[in-house]
């Protein structure tokens, strides 16, 4: 019988309040300058500066939503961000620089300079995808269950189990974990990191998803049920009419018996209305429609249009398809982003 690896845990920040890329090569997703990109954006709407977030000097105001590949201070999408000066806000807690680790997805709000590759950051915001027991593990091919949500893991996934060994092998079933990644097209999850809770973590779960089947006081995220009728509401007006099919939303709570979440607070997600200027955007299409992509974010799905300018790197248009991951850089402005350039991540 093989002996147990001891397991070591670091404290865990805990969660205050509800909470409002893989990783890839830099190599493949540098693409263009964005000084480069800036010029493209005013010509290619007409001189619109309104719609451009304002850049401070010898740089360019950008929102960049994806996976951090490497620190010092945070690579995102192939820019290295300063954090010295950011703030950091850690499943909806006030946190510092040090706590944002490789594969946490982000959003990042800052100046990128001239080089198009550096740039500082002055938000940054991390939100797991989920927190809940581990309900089945398949080894072979790398697959995890956590409150009912199918989970993918591969050779870019970045396990922090407290132990030096072989990342899934260290996990067990009705272990506690953290996940952070992206949404699939069929509402499975890329992990892009996945953290181990001490054993005595307080049994307190949570999920962010998009709602669907709502009936009465329930709904559901993919296969989970949520039970929201002694639920605090928080987030928009909308909230006031309970949660509607396709919002996204974040429920925390406890399991009952019946593999239920009896949630205690409910929020809905922000979405990206209110967002303008450029942004650099990683994850998975969710559908393709003749010129317009749909691309799952993590407060909810961005709508990306391709027009005349738009550069492919990786691939053409005709590869793009549900289920495809890109990188879309572009103009971001009454929620829809102008897609500049595509890379198309193999």
């Amino acid at each position: 019988m093989m002996t147990p690896k001891k397991r070591t845990f670091e404290a865990t920040p805990k969660r205050k309040d509800m909470r409002g890329w893989r990783q890839t090569a830099n190599t493949k997703i540098r693409g263009f300058a964005l000084s480069t990109l800036a010029l493209l954006l005013l010509a290619s709407c007409g001189g619109g500066g309104d719609d451009l977030a304002s850049g401070g000097i010898g740089g360019t105001g950008t929102i960049s939503i994806g996976t951090i590949s490497e620190l010092g201070s945070i690579f995102v999408n192939g820019i290295e961000f300063d954090t010295t000066d950011a703030s950091v806000a850690f499943n909806g807690s006030d946190s510092v620089p040090g706590m944002l680790q490789v594969g946490m997805v982000v959003t990042v709000e800052g100046v990128v300079n001239d080089d198009g590759l550096t740039g500082v950051a002055t938000s940054v915001v991390y939100d797991d995808k989920l927190q809940g027991p581990i309900g089945a593990i398949v080894m072979e091919n790398g697959r995890l269950t956590v409150l009912n949500q199918h989970i993918h893991t591969d050779d870019s996934t970045v396990f922090d189990t407290g132990s030096p060994g072989p990342a899934l092998t260290d996990l067990l079933n009705d272990d506690i974990i953290q996940v952070s990644g992206l949404t699939n097209a069929d509402g499975s999850i890329q992990a892009t990191r996945i953290t181990l809770l001490p054993p005595d973590a307080e049994r307190v779960f949570h999920i962010t998803g998009p709602v669907s089947d709502v009936a009465g006081d329930t709904f559901r995220i993919n296969d989970l049920t949520i039970d929201y009728s002694t639920a605090q509401s928080m987030g928009p007006m909308s909230m006031m009419n309970g949660p509607q099919n396709g919002e996204v939303v974040e429920a925390m709570g406890s399991l009952d018996n019946d593999g239920i979440l009896i949630a205690t607070e409910l929020r809905m997600m922000d979405n990206y209305s209110a967002k303008k200027g450029q942004m650099q955007l990683a994850g998975y299409i969710n559908s393709v429609a003749g010129d317009t992509l749909t691309i799952s974010a993590p407060m909810g799905v961005i709508t990306v249009n391709i027009v005349q300018d738009t550069v492919f790197t990786g691939g053409s248009a005709d590869d793009l398809g549900r289920g495809t991951m890109v990188q879309v850089q572009g103009g971001m402005s009454m929620g829809t982003l102008t897609a500049l350039e595509i890379s198309i991540i193999n």
